[in-house]
């Protein structure tokens, strides 16, 4: 069967309405297909080009992130600032001792 834009909106619409999502769009799907991806660690350029996009500014108004990630962020943040300070400490200890 032939590629047929109609069609796959009444399967998409079919599919919402089998799900019991109300209030959807087909063009939600960039949304959720960036903030996906963005939340899982892939980078804004590859992204930006998964979506056909030749620079990250649309990117970047599909992919969100979301306050539980931000949070994520500077706790990675913080373990990687205790890890630096202490092997800075453990180097300079070293110093010291010889």
């Amino acid at each position: 069967m032939p590629y047929n834009p109609k069609n796959v909106y009444k399967v998409f619409k079919k599919s919402l309405e089998c799900a019991g999502i109300d209030d959807f769009r087909f063009h939600d799907l960039r949304h959720c297909f960036a903030s996906w991806n963005r939340q899982a660690g892939v980078g804004i350029y590859t992204i930006a080009e998964l979506m056909g996009y030749k620079n990250t500014t649309m990117t970047m108004r599909y992919a969100h992130i979301t306050p539980v990630h931000l949070t994520k962020a500077i706790g990675l943040l913080e373990k990687s600032y205790h890890e630096s300070s202490t092997n800075l400490a453990l180097s300079l200890r070293d110093v010291v001792h010889q």
